[in-house]
């Protein structure tokens, strides 16, 4: 095609057909193909994308891969040994909290709230799975983002007020909550 390939499409059909393989075959290789093949094909397009660096926003990097091998886990449980499942859960759930954890400090408490509210907004999610699916390390993670995501709000409307009440009634707040 005169020089130009579009490897991110060249990635896609791949991972087309790989994961018609597997519903077919209801093999587990080519299912994983067919997921890291996607994953591979989000990642270059990405990259072609400008101000889209991975050290700029983290998250829009490891949240994919990891959500993938969540429903992975998840699909196989019954196959995998429940200390090694949880193992993998908790890995996974802490690449995406930590990755937009990460991609809040990036843009720099104080300056945005869009970080804070995506963070407490994914935990919440993983806290309503974690009890749907009866998943602990989901539950327990997500308390602790949803923990984090609101003492950066608080951060940053301290910064932005300049008054000190607000640290009063947060923790005034999250006792009572707590109790």
């Amino acid at each position: 095609i005169e020089g130009f390939v579009r490897y991110d499409v060249l990635l896609i059909l791949g991972a087309t057909y790989y994961l018609f393989i597997s519903a077919i075959w209801k093999k587990l290789l080519p299912r994983v193909t067919g997921i890291v093949l996607a994953n591979a094909a989000w990642w270059i397009f990405l990259i072609q994308q400008p101000n889209w660096e991975f050290l700029a926003h983290p998250q829009i990097w490891m949240i994919p891969p990891a959500a993938c091998v969540l429903i992975t886990v998840h699909l196989y449980r019954n196959q995998l040994q429940p200390s090694v499942t949880a193992a993998i859960r908790y890995a996974a759930t802490l690449v995406i909290y930590i990755s937009s954890t990460a991609d809040m400090l990036i843009q720099q408490i104080g300056t945005s709230l869009s970080g804070p509210i995506i963070l407490i907004t994914l935990a919440l999610f993983g806290m309503l799975l974690g009890v749907i699916l009866r998943v602990r390390p989901f539950l327990y993670l997500g308390a602790t983002f949803v923990f984090l995501g609101v003492t950066s709000m608080v951060w940053h409307a301290h910064h932005a007020f300049d008054a000190i009440w607000l640290w009063w009634v947060f923790g005034i707040t999250t006792g009572i909550c707590l109790l």
